[in-house]
């Protein structure tokens, strides 16, 4: 008798945080999967974090709900549609149809919110549904899109590996994406580049930072003061903001700096100091890892 055929690994993509490291699971034949970094792939070249190294287990059907459960006993699953549909229509009936809200898992796919936004806006006639997927970056993108008049992040990970500076406000990088934030370690390590953290934690990326910026809860005062002294002190690209900025926007910029400015300014006759290190700034990445 031949010997069973290995199956081959699959590669696919890690689904935790936002990072996006490459993953090759190769089934068990018992249901399971081993898990392994992809060395091919250009997020993590190989390396997972604990949680990604752990994705086999996760394979199990052990502690999955599996069947409807009512106040802690299984039921049928008509009973169970029953009385979630009678809930709903009671609650529409006595407080109409904006009394019901759906907030959805980031974990879906895209049929399942079509189907989830069709139930909520065509049939219960609310427009009250709203994704986890989409509120845990509205804050970044929103500021993304004032700064930069876009939702993209202006940067790849490939400018970590080049930057002698790494800025990172708000973010614990060292937990919530530690194959990234292993990345900027090793640029450190390479050729000498500083993190620079600015948070009102303190964290594991802080503790392990160049320097760290902790601050009282409130981020404007510290951003227009860096902003003001890299505007004065000449160091500051004007090129990309021209090319990337509305014109009125990069016309008000001296204005902006000259009026938020909290910092000592050069002297007038001071020559423009040369930009000798990119800067890259994380501002908001997902904090999540769930």
């Amino acid at each position: 008798m031949n010997a069973p055929t290995k199956a081959p690994g699959v590669r696919t993509i890690c689904p935790y945080c936002g990072v996006g490291c490459g993953i090759v699971a190769t089934p068990d034949s018992l249901g399971g999967a081993a898990i392994a970094g992809d060395e091919a792939h250009p997020a993590n070249f190989g390396r997972l974090c604990s949680k990604g190294s752990a994705l086999g287990e996760t394979l199990s059907l052990e502690t999955r709900l599996l069947h409807p459960m009512v106040d802690g006993v299984r039921a049928t699953w008509d009973a169970a549609l029953e009385r979630i549909a009678k809930g709903l229509r009671q609650t529409v009936e006595r407080h109409g149809p904006d009394a019901v809200a759906f907030y959805l898992s980031g974990q879906l796919l895209t049929e399942d919110y079509y189907v989830a936004n069709k139930l909520m806006k065509g049939f219960i006639g609310s427009s009250n549904v709203d994704t986890n997927s989409r509120l845990c970056m509205s804050s970044s993108v929103a500021g993304h899109c004032r700064a930069f008049g876009s939702d993209t992040v202006p940067g790849c990970y490939e400018d970590l590996d080049e930057a002698d500076l790494l800025v990172l406000v708000g973010s614990n990088a060292a937990w919530c994406h530690p194959v990234l934030y292993q990345r900027m370690v090793r640029a450190r390590e390479a050729h000498g580049a500083r993190i620079i953290t600015i948070d009102v934690r303190g964290t594991a990326t802080t503790e392990n930072a160049d320097l760290a910026l902790t601050l009282r809860p409130a981020w404007t005062p510290c951003c227009s003061a860096v902003f003001s002294l890299t505007w004065t002190m000449g160091i500051l690209s004007t090129a990309p903001l021209s090319a990337r900025t509305p014109k009125a926007l990069t016309r008000r910029l001296p204005e902006r700096a000259e009026s938020r400015r909290t910092l000592p300014r050069s002297p007038k006759n001071a020559a423009p100091r040369a930009r000798t290190s990119p800067l890259f700034s994380i501002s908001s990445l997902r904090q999540s890892v769930s």
